[in-house]
This record gives structure tokens, sequence and C-alpha cells, in this order.
């Protein structure tokens, strides 16, 4: 798990979606200084950008501190049908939310410690590995660790999760296979810049607050491409399960914290 936890942060995408947030927080503390009264200032602001140097690094070692969120995770080894092969890309972890994808539109039920979390990494062009939240997901047989895929559409499937997560390139064994990967390319290219647009932070102000802003940011919600038969939901979601696990987290995070 804490291997999963350093190749979904690991990325220069990854790097780039941290400094992306830290350059809207800073350009709201600049609007929101009271000492500046210059009407210019936010016009300037829009021309500029704000990087942080250090975001890959960082990036690196946030993974390393929050492992244990996925420890609960059960994960299986998929095995890729004969014939078929797996495809991986530059920012290869995908994180999913099955269960609740349909009910909440939120980017946090992708969040590490969100109930219903799926994680998906390709290791080889024959194996998968996918950790699930086994209280909402069968993955497979509860007896073994591994699941042989039976039908050529979940391999193809579980390669347009690696063409909507991709930041610029895809990385595949066969040579013979690029004219399928293009033409899921093409099928998927309207999901990918949805993808793409939900990785933004948001910024939107603060609920009973006058002058006060929301920023979030998370990871990108990732939809479903299409109906595969390795990974059932178990029971039907709502937005109030999820509620009831977030608040539940954050009561044993605050009883557990210094």
């Amino acid at each position: 798990m804490t291997v999963l936890s350093l190749m979904h942060r690991r990325t220069r995408r990854q790097a780039e979606l941290d400094s992306d947030f830290i350059e809207v927080v800073a350009k709201r503390m600049i609007r929101m200084n009271p000492t500046l009264k210059n009407d210019s200032i936010p016009a300037v602001l829009d021309r500029v950008r704000i990087r942080d140097r250090a975001a890959p690094l960082r990036s690196v070692k946030t993974s390393l501190c929050y492992p244990h969120l996925i420890f609960d995770l059960e994960s299986r080894l998929i095995i890729a049908p004969a014939g078929k092969a797996f495809i991986t890309s530059d920012h290869p972890v995908i994180l999913m939310n099955q269960a609740f994808f349909q009910t909440v539109k939120s980017a946090a039920i992708c969040g590490l410690a969100s109930k219903g979390l799926q994680i998906f990494l390709p290791i080889s062009p024959e194996f998968l590995l996918v950790a699930f939240d086994p209280g909402l997901y069968r993955v497979g047989s509860r007896r073994r660790t591994f699941y042989q895929i039976e039908r050529n559409e979940d391999c193809e499937l579980i390669n347009a999760l690696q063409i909507l997560n991709a930041e610029e390139n895809l990385y595949f064994l066969d040579a013979g296979e690029i004219a399928n990967i293009r033409a899921l390319s093409i099928k998927f290219l309207h999901d990918r810049k949805k993808v793409d647009e939900s990785a933004k932070p948001v910024e939107t102000p603060a609920a009973g607050s006058a002058r006060g802003y929301l920023i979030e940011a998370a990871a990108p919600r990732i939809p479903i491409p299409g109906k595969w038969s390795f990974c059932k939901v178990l029971k039907q979601t709502t937005p109030t399960i999820l509620a009831c696990a977030i608040q539940g987290f954050a009561g044993l995070w605050k009883s557990t914290s210094p």
C-alpha cells in the first residue's frame, strides 16, 4: 500500500496539481490583503503564474506520511486475458470511487480516506494491482488474491482508465496495439477533458462569511468507462453513507491527534 501511495504522488502531473493549489491560495491571500488598495493588482495577478519549485519533493514526502489511510483496503492481482495486455502511462495510479460516482459530485470521493475508494495500478502488460474497499466491492473471489479476466472488453475498459488519467504519454509493449489504443483515445477524448477540469482547484465564497473563501483540491474524478464484470458493487450507496463515513473518520482523527 505504501508503494501505491508513493506511485500516486511521484509524478509531474501531481506536482503540478499541488502547485496549482498553492497558486490559487497565494493569489487569494494577496487579493484579500487589506493594505493593498491598488485596483490594478487583480488584473496583474491574472497574468502572473506562481509556482512551487519544491512541489515534487513535497508531494513525495506527503505520500510517505499517509499510506496508513489505505491499509484497510484489500488487494487483488488482476491477470489480463489471453492475447490482451494492459497499458500504462506517465500518471499510472488511478483513484476511483465507482460506488459514489453518480450520487456524489464532489471530488472528495477519491480521497485516500474515502469510503468506496478503488486504486488501479498496472505493474506489467500481464498484471494489474487493484486495491478496493471490501465493504462495498467484490473483486474476484475472497479466497484468492488473484483474478483472471475473461472478457477482452474488461481489459479495454481498464486501459481506458490510463487514457483518461495520463498527462502526456501512454506506454505499451506491442506495437500492433497502436491502432486500438488510438481508437480508445479518440473515444474517450471528451471524458478526458472533463477529467482535466475536475482536477483544477475550485475557489468558492465561504457560506456565512463576507470575505472568506473555500478552496478545494482533490484527485481527478475518473468516470467509469463502461460496464465491467470483474468488480461488483455489493450494496446501494447514498450521499448520507459517505457523509457518515467522513464524519467518523474526522472524529477518529480528532481523538487520536495530539
